[in-house]
C-alpha cells in the first residue's frame, strides 16, 4: 500500500511534492482504486504518497510552520517566485475537510535525443516524462480534481477532463 502521512522532509527534504503529480480525492475509496489503476500501470508503490484529512495537512505542512525557518523562508520564495501560495491554500484546506491528496513522485531520467543531423544531446536531469503521462492519464480517468504537476519552482495545474 501506499504511504499515508508520511514525512516528506525526512531525510533532509526541503520540497514536499517537488516532482511529483498530486491530485485530491474525496474518498477512500477513491484513494483505492487510483493507488491500485497507478500500480497496474507500472508506478511502484513507494512512489505513491496518500495525506489524508488534518494528520495529513500537518505531516505535508505546505507553508512551513512545523519544519523551522528555512522551509518557512523557501515556501516563501516559492510563492513569491511560481505563485504556488493559493494551490497551496486549496490543498491545504481541502485536507482539513477530509479529503486526501494523493501523489505520484516522478524520478529524474537522463534524456536521450538525437537531431536529424544524427548528432545525440543526453540531458542528466530530465523529468520522467512518460511516467508523468502515465500518472495524469490515470487520475484523469477517475475524475480526479486539483490534479497538478510540481517542478522545482513551478506548479502546472491540469485539466481534469
Amino acid at each position: 500500500m501506499a504511504h499515508i502521512n508520511s514525512d516528506p522532509y525526512a531525510g533532509g527534504h526541503l520540497f514536499a511534492l517537488a516532482n511529483r503529480v498530486t491530485c485530491l480525492l474525496d474518498s477512500e475509496a477513491e484513494v483505492m482504486a487510483a493507488v491500485q489503476a497507478l500500480e497496474a500501470g507500472g508506478v511502484a508503490t513507494e512512489d505513491i504518497d496518500v495525506f489524508t484529512g488534518e494528520k495529513g495537512a500537518e505531516a505535508l505542512d505546505l507553508f512551513g510552520r512545523s519544519h523551522g525557518r528555512a522551509v518557512r523562508l523557501l515556501r516563501t520564495l516559492e510563492d513569491t517566485v511560481a505563485d504556488m501560495g493559493e494551490t497551496n491554500h486549496r490543498i491545504d484546506d481541502a485536507l482539513r475537510k477530509g479529503s486526501n491528496l494523493l501523489c505520484v513522485r516522478l524520478h529524474k531520467r537522463p534524456l536521450i535525443r538525437q537531431d536529424e543531423d544524427g548528432s545525440i544531446h543526453v540531458a542528466l536531469f530530465g523529468r520522467d516524462k512518460e511516467g508523468k503521462d502515465r500518472a495524469l492519464g490515470v487520475l484523469k480517468g477517475l475524475h480526479a480534481h486539483e490534479i497538478h504537476y510540481w517542478g522545482s519552482w513551478n506548479v502546472e495545474d491540469v485539466p481534469s477532463v
